[in-house]
This record gives C-alpha cells, structure tokens and sequence, in this order.
C-alpha cells in the first residue's frame, strides 16, 4: 500500500497569540536538526545555561519560533513588533510554551520540556500532544 507522506502534513497552520493571527510552517529540515540538537545540549548539560539571564532565555524562545512563522502577509514583522510591544503584551511563558507547540506539530512528536526548578533546569517528559492540529 502507498503511503502519501504529503497528505499526513498538518493543513490547518493558523495560531493566535497575543491577539495576532499567524500561520506556522515546517522549517527546512536542517534548520530544524540544529535547533533540535541545540536544545539537546541544553538537556544534556543544564549547567551551561547557569551563566544565561532570564532576559536572554525569553529572547532566545522568541528566536526560535521565527523559523518557523510562514512570512507572507509580514508575519516576521508583526512576530517581531509583538515581541516588544508593552501595550498588552504576551505573558512571556506564552512564547515558550509556543515554541514547544511549534516543535511539536512540526514535528509529529512529543518533546521533552525544560522546566526552572531552584537549581536550574530540569528535564520531563511531556506526553501531551493536546492542541497540536
């Protein structure tokens, strides 16, 4: 039997985050092994990330979700003004838990989170696939 890979992909790609309607797309695919990889390393040595302010981490998280946002209709740039309006801004753990919605639709599979504990980070599984079409 034939399996169609092409039909299997995810068409509703629409989000809504901080009253900004965005449409996500799959990264090129080492884009995406790089990032993945990068937050391999992070789990794998969390003490690296001691010397990283809470600032930097935000800013990282808001990073990592641009590869991923289709840029038709100047997403990137509304994606970007978000990112730094004051007015009403997003809750920052909002841009976090995107990314790792982001990694997980496009990606067909769970993901492991990080989570701040008082020591640094540390590693869970998170098995919910819950809101990911």
């Amino acid at each position: 039997m034939l399996r169609e890979f092409s039909k299997e992909l995810v068409e509703d790609r629409q989000f809504e985050i901080g009253g900004e309607l965005f449409e996500w797309r799959y990264p090129f695919w080492e884009d995406f092994a790089d990032r993945r990889e990068a937050d391999a390393q992070i789990v794998r040595n969390p003490d690296a990330t001691n010397e990283i302010t809470f600032k930097e981490m935000y800013k990282d998280f808001i990073d990592r979700c641009e590869p991923f946002i289709d840029p038709k209709n100047d997403s990137i740039k509304r994606w970007r003004a978000l990112a730094k309006r004051r007015v009403d801004p997003v809750p920052a753990y909002q841009f976090t838990e995107l990314y790792q919605w982001l990694l997980e639709v496009t990606s067909a599979r769970p993901t492991e989170t990080l989570l701040s504990s008082s020591n640094g980070q540390e590693r869970t599984a998170d098995t919910s696939t819950e809101g990911s079409s």
